[in-house]
């Protein structure tokens, strides 16, 4: 059963040293289920501080690049989507206009 204090469970705190052997592990090739079972902590628990880490190292300046083209990428796809629906609209005055009876 979980420790609690007034009916709330009690938040285990890892030191730096832990997290640091758990991530050198996981990088040697080590299961993180295994992982996870030998260091007492839960498997989410690892792939969040594994995200933390990969998101640290990850230079600013490239996600800035990586958002940059996603925008552009999102400005283009716009363009293409109004461009297609003005097709759309003279496709069907065209049908309007050749399906009235003479």
């Amino acid at each position: 059963m979980m420790k609690t204090i007034n009916d709330r469970p009690i938040r285990r705190k890892y030191d730096a040293d832990l997290k640091a052997r758990v991530l050198e592990m996981i990088a040697n090739g080590q299961p993180v289920t295994q992982v996870a079972q030998a260091a007492g902590i839960g498997e989410s628990l690892i792939y969040k501080r594994k995200n933390a880490r990969r998101q640290a190292s990850e230079p600013s300046s490239q996600r800035e690049k990586n958002h940059g083209e996603v925008v552009a990428e999102n400005e283009r796809l716009k363009g293409k989507t109004k461009q297609m629906e003005l097709g759309q609209a003279v496709l069907k005055k065209a049908l309007a206009i050749f399906s009235r009876q003479t």
